[in-house]
């Protein structure tokens, strides 16, 4: 995921070059990558002001979700773009977007996250 509207940072999970191929990892950071290029942070803090004000209307925060999506699907459609190979580069990313939803779910975190490609956490004794 992508953090820090002024000086942005990628962050990646711990076991990201374990639990990604490299290819995988590619179309991860294009994809993060073009969050940055596109400065969808700096759109995100718009909307997220723009539903403080509005708060009471809840079709302030349905759009809110659309945009967010659409964000997505904005950058999902640069990385393929992006990267040679056509529909195998395609279907490829396809999975990889399934494995990280994956990942995310197996990982039982329950922090909100944007992104697919979240971070695993190990559960411990301790928790």
């Amino acid at each position: 995921m992508v953090t820090g509207a002024g000086r942005s940072l990628v962050i990646l999970p711990h076991n990201f070059c374990e639990a990604y191929t490299r290819q995988q990892q590619e179309f991860a950071l294009v994809h993060e990558l073009a969050h940055i290029k596109r400065r969808d942070l700096w759109a995100a803090l718009l909307v997220l002001g723009f539903r403080a004000i509005n708060w009471p209307n809840p079709l302030v925060h349905y759009a809110a979700h659309k945009f967010r999506e659409d964000q997505e699907a904005a950058c999902d459609a640069y990385v393929l773009s992006k990267v040679a190979g056509g529909d195998a580069a395609a279907q490829s990313y396809a999975e990889t977007l399934v494995h990280a939803a994956k990942s995310t779910h197996a990982s039982k975190s329950h922090a909100p996250l944007g992104l697919a490609l979240a971070p695993q956490h190990q559960e411990t004794d301790n928790e």
